[in-house]
Formats: structure tokens, C-alpha cells, sequence
């Protein structure tokens, strides 16, 4: 019925009809690929300062394990990995990670602490008790904004990655070389 209908216009007249429900399917397309596009950038944007704001985290917290490192020193083997992050200066140093090296960066540094509860426990530390509890306690505020961070990261990737899969335009972002990120476990 469609087809007869459209044969009993003329020629021109069909095609332009053809024409135009085309660039409207192009058009909408095209709609929906910049969009998929802006909502992956914000997300991305996103992403990256949560990155950021994960690294400033992490480093806060190993300055205080370098603080720590000081007040234990005399309870501290020199194989201890608290005393080596205590006397390196590199491991001082401010490093950006990448988000595959938070989860093994945040390892390290809780075997570090759990080694320093370990010698607040097992030792009379005397005058400096009352700072070494302050540095807990500023570590464990530290771990609850990672943990925070964490989450709000991973919602922002798994966002990312929804707009990356959308079904009809993601032949497009792998011909660009986009790729999908990873969350942080």
C-alpha cells in the first residue's frame, strides 16, 4: 500500500520525500552521536578530577604514615616498610597514580598503618601517645574520604561506560580509539 501510494506521486516528488525522511534519520543520528559524545566528556571530566582529588588523598595519608614513621622510629626494624617510607624521599615526593595503582598504593600504605597500631599496642610510648592517636584518627578520616571518593568515582566511570556502549553509536568511539575505563575495586 506505502509503495503504491508513492508511485502515484511523481517521480520527483518520491524522491524528495526519500530525501527527507533520510536527512531526518541522518539528522537524528547525528543528534544522537553529539550526545553521546558530551555526556561521555562530562563524565570524563568528571572522572579526572575525582582522580585528582583520590591522589591528593592518598598522598595526605602517607604524609601523615611519614609523620608516624617518625614518632615510632625507635620501635621500627630497618626492614620495616614504615621506616624505609619514612627515609625516602622519593616515596615523600608528591606522585601522581593512575587509577590501576590506587588499590595497590592504598594496600601499602594500610599494612603500613596496621604495622604502626602494632607498635602502639605492643609499646609505652609515653608522650608522644597522644600524637600517634591524632594521626589515627586523621588516617582513619582520610580512608573514609578514599572510600567516599571511591564510590563517587566508580559512578562516574560506570555513567562513562554506559554512554560508551550505547548500542547504535559505538562503532564510532571504537573507530576513534575510545576506550572504556576501569573501575577501582
Amino acid at each position: 500500500m506505502f509503495m503504491h501510494i508513492l508511485l502515484s506521486f511523481n517521480t520527483t516528488v518520491t524522491i524528495s520525500i526519500i530525501a527527507i525522511v533520510i536527512s531526518v534519520i541522518i539528522l537524528f543520528y547525528l543528534v544522537l552521536l553529539i550526545t553521546t559524545f558530551v555526556f561521555m566528556h562530562n563524565f570524563k571530566i568528571d572522572i579526572l578530577r575525582k582522580k585528582d582529588f583520590l591522589n591528593v588523598t592518598l598522598y595526605q595519608k602517607i604524609d601523615l604514615l611519614i609523620k608516624l614513621s617518625d614518632l615510632l622510629s625507635e620501635h621500627l626494624d630497618e626492614k620495616d616498610p614504615l621506616k624505609i617510607l619514612g627515609q625516602n624521599d622519593e616515596l615523600k615526593a608528591y606522585q601522581k597514580l593512575n587509577a590501576e595503582e590506587f588499590e595497590e598504593f592504598y594496600g601499602y600504605s594500610e599494612k603500613m598503618l596496621q604495622n604502626a597500631q602494632k607498635i602502639y599496642i605492643n609499646y609505652d610510648l609515653k608522650e608522644k601517645k597522644k600524637q600517634v592517636e591524632e594521626i589515627f584518627l586523621a588516617i582513619g578520616e582520610l580512608n573514609e574520604k578514599y572510600f567516599q571518593a571511591v564510590q563517587l568515582y566508580n559512578t562516574s566511570v560506570v555513567a562513562y561506560n554506559y554512554w560508551y556502549n550505547f548500542f547504535s553509536t559505538k562503532w564510532v568511539k571504537k573507530l576513534f580509539f575510545i576506550k572504556k575505563i576501569d573501575t577501582i575495586k
